[in-house]
């Protein structure tokens, strides 16, 4: 892995290509990926079939000139692994049972449990890395905050008025869930890293629905404690965070023991510079993934553009600001990767 050019990007180190790869690279949007799906449509089980899972994880490489590759998987199999059923439903999402938020039953939430009743994803990743060579894989999981939005609403609602509500209704129960899900997430990646994860990313795709000051309290400070605890153990296992506009707060989140910041494209790439300035921090991004709308022509041209606006970072791997949309054209991500490589 040390001679993998994505490894050293996020080191900093110097390398003589532009490492891509690309959010949610693996699924929804490839024909491959949904004659998996024909067999199992459950998304839960799919997780669970170890050689769905890892079929899926390699789909992608096997098509692009990827450079790593990313755990196939979902920020909220550890909410079901908690005991809050989740349900995929068709047009709508992830659905979750929430019906019992009260301070006994997060009390009462029993960490160790949901790991054991993870292990499925500890074998998967034992399995892809059987089959990876030389590729470096990635896994992750979700922010406390982000993980917290979906149980506390019940479903991705966009404006979550319940769980922003609750910082000021009932902080203190806010702050009990947090904290259940700060060390089942620890514990988590603890257990992904044993099995063979070369990188881990932290999602917090809802971090930026709050105030600078919330989001300090209510989401920053618990990603602070999982990366401190990885770092204590894990010295060289690189960190990359993404935070969904989070523009504004990248003084703060450059404070954190991370390698690198994975950024949207609302980002104002001078700012984040200006923020990281001095510190051994690679970034990662951040083309808008419906560029991949346009023709080649577009495509081409906002690559470029979108390039340039890195030069001089440290460290830099390309990436969209978000994951593929469902129904991009493959042949497009398939363009935008050849054209990267050939920068």
């Amino acid at each position: 892995m040390n001679n993998s050019i994505f490894i050293k990007a996020l080191k900093c180190e110097k390398v003589n290509e532009i490492p891509v790869w690309i959010m949610r690279q693996a699924g929804r949007y490839l024909p491959e990926y949904k004659k998996l799906r024909n067999i199992e449509p459950d998304f839960i089980k799919f997780c669970q079939n170890t050689e769905l899972c890892c079929e899926a994880t390699l789909q992608p490489l096997r098509r692009f000139k990827l450079d790593a590759a990313i755990l196939f998987s979902d920020i909220l199999n550890i909410v079901d692994a908690l005991g809050f059923n989740v349900e995929y439903k068709k047009n709508i999402g992830p659905v979750v049972d929430n019906k019992d938020l009260s301070k006994n039953r997060i009390q009462n939430l029993r960490e160790y449990d949901a790991i054991i009743n993870l292990e499925y994803v500890f074998n998967n990743i034992k399995n892809i890395k059987k089959e990876l060579y030389n590729k470096p894989l990635i896994g992750f999981a979700g922010s406390p905050w982000t993980v917290s939005c979906y149980i506390v609403e019940g479903y991705s609602t966009k404006k979550f008025n319940i769980i922003r509500g609750m910082i000021y209704k009932n902080p203190d129960l806010l702050h009990a869930l947090l904290t259940k899900l700060t060390h089942c997430t620890y514990l988590y990646i603890e257990k992904q890293i044993e099995a063979g994860a070369d990188v881990i990313k932290l999602f917090d795709s809802w971090g930026g629905i709050l105030g600078r000051k919330q989001f300090i309290e209510f989401s920053l400070n618990y990603i602070k404690y999982i990366v401190q605890n990885i770092r204590k153990k894990y010295k060289e296992i690189p960190i990359i965070l993404f935070v969904k506009n989070s523009g504004l707060y990248t003084d703060e989140i450059s404070k954190l023991d991370i390698n690198a910041i994975s950024l949207d494209w609302t980002s104002d790439i001078n700012m984040v510079q200006n923020a990281i300035l001095n510190k051994n921090i690679a970034l990662q991004g951040n083309l808008d993934p419906a560029v991949l709308y346009g023709d080649e022509k577009c495509i081409k041209k906002n690559i470029r553009e979108c390039i340039q606006q890195f030069k001089g970072s440290k460290g830099y791997i390309f990436n969209l600001g978000h994951g593929m949309y469902p129904d991009i054209d493959p042949e497009k991500l398939g363009y935008l990767i050849e054209e990267i490589k050939k920068l």
